[in-house]
C-alpha cells in the first residue's frame, strides 16, 4: 500500500514508515479495553484498579517514548504530557486510598487539590495546543 493510501486512513501525522508506530491505534485501543475492563470487573477492588491503570500508562508511556508514532514532535511530546497527568492522578488516587488511617486529613485533602490542579493543567495544555 502506498504511504498516499496509508495517510489517508491512518491520518496525515502517523508515521507511515514505521512498523511500530503504525501499531499506534492498535496500541491504544488495546489500552481502553484493558482500562475500560478494569473499571467493570474490578469495581470491588480499587487497588487493583490503580495498579491496572499506573502499569498499562506505564507501558503506554514506554510505547510512546520510545517508538514516537507522529510525524509532528508537538503530538509526540503532547502525547507523553497527557499519559504523565494519567500516571500522575492515579498514583495519587493510589496515595490517597492506601493511606486512610496514615495521612492526616489535611494532607489527603492537599492530595486531592494536587489532583485537581493535575487534570487543570492538562486541559488548559490541550486547549492551548488546540487553539495554536
Amino acid at each position: 500500500m502506498s504511504e498516499f493510501k496509508l495517510e489517508l486512513v491512518l491520518g496525515s501525522n502517523l508515521k507511515v514508515y514505521s512498523h511500530a508506530a503504525l501499531n499506534f491505534y492498535f496500541v491504544f485501543l488495546i489500552r481502553r479495553i484493558i482500562l475500560v475492563t478494569a473499571i467493570f470487573a474490578l469495581s470491588e477492588y480499587a487497588m487493583m484498579q490503580f495498579m491496572v491503570i499506573l502499569y498499562s500508562s506505564m507501558a503506554y508511556l514506554i510505547y510512546v517514548g520510545w517508538v514516537r508514532p507522529f510525524k509532528n514532535d508537538w503530538n509526540n511530546r503532547l502525547e507523553i504530557f497527557n499519559e504523565e497527568c494519567v500516571f500522575i492522578c492515579a498514583f495519587t488516587c493510589l496515595l490517597i486510598n492506601s493511606t486512610r488511617g496514615l495521612m492526616s486529613p489535611r494532607h489527603r485533602e492537599n492530595m486531592g487539590w494536587f489532583f485537581i490542579f493535575t487534570v487543570f493543567i492538562n486541559i488548559v495544555t490541550n486547549l492551548v495546543f488546540i487553539t495554536a
